[in-house]
Formats: C-alpha cells, structure tokens, sequence
C-alpha cells in the first residue's frame, strides 16, 4: 500500500470529534514547518492526506502524523505501517522504456498497462528520497504539460544554454519540471508524455539530453485543471533548497549603488498576507521592476538568511515583470 492509501486508511478510523482534536493538533505541530493555522479548518480527510504528503517530505509526514494521533489518543492506531516506495523492476518490457525509438517504433498504446511496469504518479515521486545527482532509470512518470516557459541564459560556464520551466499534472497532483537543451516538438504546452531517466531534487524534476520523453495520445492523462498556488506564508514554511514558483505585486526596489557594485538587485514582494525578499545576483539586464507592478517567477530557490526566509534566483531561474 502507497503512503496516500495508507494515511488515508488511518485517518478515516477517527470520529468526527477526534479529526477534529487531530487538526487542531497538526496546526500547532514542528514550529519551523508547522502547516499554516487555517488552513486545515472544515477540510476532508482527503484533503489532509494530501497536504501533509505535500508540506512534510517523507517519512516526516508520517512522524507527524503518528505524534498527533498518540496525543488524542489513538495508539491503536500506531504505528503507520509504510512499504517501501521504490519499486523493484519487473523483468521485460522496463528495458524497451530506455531504447530511443521513435513514438511510432514503440507502437504506445492508450492503455497504462502498455507501458510495462506500474507508473509513478507525481505524488509518490515527490514521497520518495532520491539522489538529486542520480538519474533515475527505473522510475517512470507521465503527465501533461499544463504550463510551459521558455529561458535563454548562460550558466555559470559562460555557456548559453536553453531551458524549459514547465509544470506538469497528472490525475491527482502537479510537480515543477526543467527540461534542458530540449526540442520544442518535443515539449510543448498540452502535451501528453512519458519521461524515464530523470534527476528529481528539491521537489524539481530535471530533464535533459538524456533523458526519454515519448508523445502520448491526448486522451491518455485526464489531467487536474485546478494548478496549486502557493501563498508566500506556505513558501517561507517550504524547506531551504526548495524550488517554487509564483507571481507577486512588487513593493519595494533596491537596487545596487553602482553598476560595478557586487551587490544584489533585492525586490521586496507581496500577497494579501505576507512579503518576502528576492535576492538577485547577477538579474538579466532585461528586467526592469516598478512598484506595483507584478513578478512571475518560475523555478526559484527558497533561501535563508539570518534565520529569514528569501527567495533566491538562479541563472536559469524564469523572471519576468507583468
């Protein structure tokens, strides 16, 4: 049983007035990754199973599910029993999944059982603990291309490089997608695909020239249509390392004394609720930022600087003012 089955299962042993004990619990739990208070109110039990497998990377999310329920308390229920999340790979068919053929050469069928082993959804990938320096050549995961932005930089070799940020959904969840040095036939908004040989850190999968996309037929992945945003009080709860993605009103502007002055461009940004900083080293010299006005961002590093949340851009971090 997958840990989403399984949390599920154990929550749904509970009487109305221990979920809400439960929630009210969570709420006050890990102080420097607590969920935000609110946000769990008059929400279902499913809708909790996928918060704490979103907010807490795993095994932490079942640790904090078992200390709330010890304090109810239901140590009937305890321990959470989670099989292993990796899957050992089936003989056959996986071996085919790494030969670069073409689409038509792979006659793909628009039945799941066609593609050999059992596909990892989105939400499982993000479960797992992964080497982010290791391509993962027995996973396979499929979805649609639901966003996608195209970025020209050059990377810290003085190389000009092209990358992709794009989200990608499945059925139940979305995950933050880099594809590098990639054709455009090949990754485009709408697409439905099929992707082995992937590096996965910091909740971004990484696809590059190695990596295998095969086209899918469009009714293959009845993807979501409703895109997870993010407020920035969920971002600052987000680990250190962690890559987000939003689009935030501009408050204020600092920018370097002098055009050789090693500091930072700092941009100050909003939501309803909270602010953050953007830290910008080196921005593209395109950039031009105005109070009031909005910055989208896509791929951007959570960063901590004397114990405060920032955000960080990187060299093929996607910036741009609306």
């Amino acid at each position: 049983m997958d840990i989403r089955s399984k949390l599920l299962d154990t929550v749904e042993e509970l009487t109305v007035e221990e979920y809400e004990k439960l929630l009210f619990l969570l709420e006050e739990n890990v102080k420097e990754m607590k969920i935000p208070r609110g946000q769990l109110n008059n929400k279902s039990k499913v809708y909790l199973v996928k918060t704490l497998i979103n907010h807490y990377p795993f095994p932490l999310a079942v640790e904090v599910l078992e200390k709330a329920l010890s304090k109810i308390p239901r140590n009937d229920l305890l321990p959470i029993e989670i099989g292993p999340l990796k899957r050992k790979a089936s003989e056959g068919k996986p071996a085919k999944l790494q030969k670069k053929q073409s689409a038509k050469e792979r006659k793909i069928d628009s039945t799941p059982e066609a593609f050999g082993p059992r596909i990892t959804t989105l939400w499982e990938l993000k479960a797992m603990e992964l080497n982010e320096m290791e391509y993962q050549k027995d996973l396979v995961v499929r979805g649609k291309i639901i966003e996608k932005m195209i970025h020209n930089y050059i990377n810290n070799q003085k190389k000009k490089m092209k990358v992709f940020h794009a989200i990608i959904a499945d059925e139940n969840d979305t995950i933050q997608v880099k594809a590098y040095n990639r054709e455009q036939n090949e990754f485009y908004k709408g697409a439905n695909v099929l992707i082995s040989n992937f590096r996965f850190s910091n909740g971004v999968m990484e696809v590059t020239k190695g990596s295998q996309i095969t086209k899918l037929p469009n009714n293959v992945i009845k993807a979501i249509k409703e895109v997870p945003v993010l407020s920035l009080r969920e971002i600052k709860q987000m680990p250190k390392g962690t890559f987000v993605n939003g689009c935030f009103e501009i408050t204020k502007v600092l920018r370097p004394a002098k055009d050789n002055d090693v500091s930072p461009l700092r941009i100050t940004v909003t939501d309803d609720f909270d602010e953050i900083d953007v830290i910008m080293f080196k921005p593209p010299k395109t950039l031009f930022c105005e109070i009031g006005k909005k910055l989208k961002m896509l791929g951007i590093k959570v960063n901590e600087y004397n114990t405060e949340k920032q955000l960080l851009y990187q060299c093929d971090s996607y910036v741009k003012v609306l």
